[in-house]
């Protein structure tokens, strides 16, 4: 095959490939957020002012009521009216039909609606309050305030926040009221659409959209600490910083006022002015990855007038009234977005002119630029979209822009690594002569393969407890059967990100190049088996496998690094359960007095390890099983490093591990 054929089958293979990938994400992203969705229904008002859903399907769903609708609530401005005042015919003013867009409705006022709903049934209302402050009345009664409403701007205390409100209809119409008032927003506040619907809809679809932003918000921070790992490894490499930046930044946008929760007694005009900040700090670093991707993009000059301006955008925010920079958020937005637009097309006109076209030349850069470009489309996009709090597949535009982009980053880093692996086979088959030099290049790429290796499958097991407890505690949460189980798998996850948070330190750390820190704890190795076993019940459930656990004597005191020792555990009985189905996996541990050690047995019924590969299970990337051949060989140095063996026993009734761990001297055992 010729040379320019070879060249064409090279590209057509890369083409494919990424096609095949983003669609493979694309699918995954839409296929979450569609699980974690429920879409609420647009309903017209019967008359004005009224909203008939006698008629409406709650079972399952949740219906939204169109407050944007001019139909549906009557707005009295300059007046706070309450129940009381509206049954004694108590109004003096007329109320006139709502529209949020007009930007009608005063510094503070009433807001009226009616609901006709099937009775017997508990219902509730949800809504985010944009109004600064609020007060709520249902079927006459107040229930909990959002801030302080008040008719003067000294008088009122403003918040932002969700809530959700649960009632039981008392009559054939269901009255709703809402105080509100902004003297503090240049927009006038208002409300967004309420969704309406049984307390366990409600309630389920609250749920779900949590964890939808919160499962976004979780993986752009995980990835964020990825890539500043990788930074602290690549130095030269700024575009890694400010991208790692750069989704710390849509982490706290997608997040929001979910702040909130976690920080009670953060002022509103704090929250506010952060907010604005974070939009500048987002088109900031996005231009210095962009200057830093692509070097020659843009001038000098021009790279530290937007510095200048973005520093001034902040000082702006900082000093000024709230009812001041809040009238510019479009002008903000469009500013910065402004300006990493014309990076982008500075980048192609300077690579059609040829400028650029070295750096262009590698297929991952021009797949990074692809993505930018989708990136700033859909951050366009949000600007406006958030004015009318317009969502896609429930997250913001830029959130799912960012989503995207952080998939085609991930396929580029790899494509790069792989590339880079070429080159270097290239060198070294081309080059022969700079043998020493090949060899420490070696040596340093099987170092940073192996620390990836590690880290991937420390990580492996946390997020397989995490996936699997979570998986369980959904299926309660659709059934609508939480109990105190729910609680218990709740707590596992917890736990399981709280370790999976230290094994990033580690990862934080050795990036840094510390020395690992070999910290002891006295615990019981009854307390490891049993906690194991609790935590992996679950996997086992999936296989049909039952876990047993001994521990004779009952007590047995040691001092160790308690997690990794729990991590050999785990990666035993991981292993162990995947060769198996419908059979028994036996923990046990034991003392050998003679040699001071406590002794840990880990056996299953399974087919048992062919003899020619028994001898090197604990070799790296050994597998019968098609995975990393990682495990057996990570628990070994484990236990190494604490003084012990390890070994193995394997035939056609099972296999059993055994590891030995020294127990402290003098320690008393019973």
């Amino acid at each position: 095959m010729s040379s320019r054929n070879q060249n064409k089958a090279h590209v057509f293979k890369w083409m494919l490939s990424v096609t095949v990938y983003l669609l493979l994400a694309a699918m995954f992203c839409v296929l979450v957020t569609r699980l974690c969705t429920i879409t609420p229904e647009v309903v017209n008002a019967r008359q004005p002012g009224l909203t008939d859903l006698t008629e409406f399907a709650f079972e399952g769903e949740i219906a939204r009521v169109a407050t944007e609708s001019t139909q549906s609530i009557y707005i009295y401005t300059g007046e706070f009216y309450t129940p009381e005042d509206f049954a004694a015919g108590r109004v003096s003013t007329e109320g006139v039909l709502y529209d949020r867009t007009d930007g009608a409705q005063g510094d503070y006022g009433t807001l009226r609606m009616k609901l006709i709903l099937p009775p017997g049934k508990i219902y509730a209302i949800a809504a985010k309050n944009p109004s600064y402050a609020q007060r709520l009345f249902i079927e006459g009664k107040e229930y909990t305030s959002i801030g302080i409403p008040g008719d003067t701007a000294e008088t009122i205390l403003p918040k932002t926040a969700r809530f959700v409100e649960a009632f039981l209809p008392q009559g054939e119409t269901t009255e709703i009221i809402f105080h509100y008032s902004n003297f503090v927003h240049a927009d006038g506040g208002g409300l967004y659409p309420i969704d309406i619907g049984y307390v366990t809809s409600i309630v389920r679809n609250e749920q779900l959209n949590t964890i939808r932003t919160t499962s976004v918000a979780a993986a752009l921070i995980a990835i964020m600490l990825f890539f500043f790992g990788l930074f602290l490894f690549f130095k030269r490499h700024k575009y890694l910083l400010w991208f790692s930046l750069l989704c710390g930044c849509i982490a706290l946008r997608v997040i929001g006022s979910g702040l909130l929760p976690l920080l009670p007694e953060l002022s509103w005009y704090l929250e506010i002015r952060l907010s604005y900040i974070e939009t500048c700090l987002m088109a900031l670093f996005a231009g210095l990855y962009i200057t830093s991707l692509f070097p020659g993009a843009a001038d000098k000059w021009v790279i530290r007038g937007f510095l200048l301006f973005c520093g001034g955008c902040v000082l702006f925010i900082s000093l000024a009234t709230t009812t001041v920079f809040t009238r510019y958020p479009v002008e903000l937005s469009l500013a910065c977005m402004g300006f990493v637009a014309y990076l982008l097309l500075m980048v192609l006109w300077r690579a059609l002119g040829g400028t650029l076209s070295s750096t262009l030349s590698k297929p991952e850069q021009r797949l990074l630029l692809l993505g930018l470009i989708l990136f700033s489309l859909l951050s366009a996009a949000d600007i406006f979209a958030h004015q009318r709090a317009l969502l896609l597949f429930g997250l913001s535009y830029q959130a799912v822009g960012m989503v995207v982009f952080l998939f085609i980053n991930m396929l580029a880093l790899v494509m790069s690594f792989s590339r880079t692996e070429q080159e270097l086979y290239e060198v070294r088959e081309s080059q022969r002569e700079i043998r020493e030099t090949n060899r420490m290049l070696e040596r340093l790429n099987r170092a940073r393969t192996d620390f990836l290796n590690n880290i991937s499958h420390e990580m492996k097991t946390p997020l397989t407890v995490i996936s699997s407890y979570a998986g369980l505690t959904i299926s309660q949460l659709r059934r609508n059967a939480t109990d105190r189980q729910t609680e218990e798998n709740l707590d596992r996850v917890q736990q399981e990100a709280v370790r999976l948070g230290r094994l990033v330190d580690q990862l934080m750390k050795v990036s840094l190049e510390k020395e690992r820190q070999h910290t002891l704890t006295d615990t019981d190795a009854g307390t490891l088996l049993r906690r194991a076993a609790d935590y992996c019940q679950a996997l086992c459930r999936g296989h049909c496998n039952q876990i047993t656990v001994e521990c004779c004597p009952a007590h047995i005191s040691l001092r160790v690094n308690t997690d990794e020792i729990f991590q050999v555990l785990l990666n035993l009985i991981t292993n162990a359960n995947r060769q198996m189905q419908g059979g028994v996996l036996a923990l046990s541990a034991g003392l050998d007095k003679e040699n001071g050690q406590a002794v840990f047995r880990v056996a299953n019924s399974g087919k048992g390890i062919p003899p020619e590969m028994l001898a090197r299970v604990f070799e790296r990337g050994i597998s019968g099983n098609g995975s990393t051949g990682l495990g057996l060989a990570i628990c070994m140095e484990i236990v190494r490093d604490h003084g012990g063996q390890m070994d193995i026993q394997s035939g056609s009734s099972g296999t059993t591990v055994r590891f030995t761990v020294p127990c402290p001297q003098g320690g008393e055992h019973t």
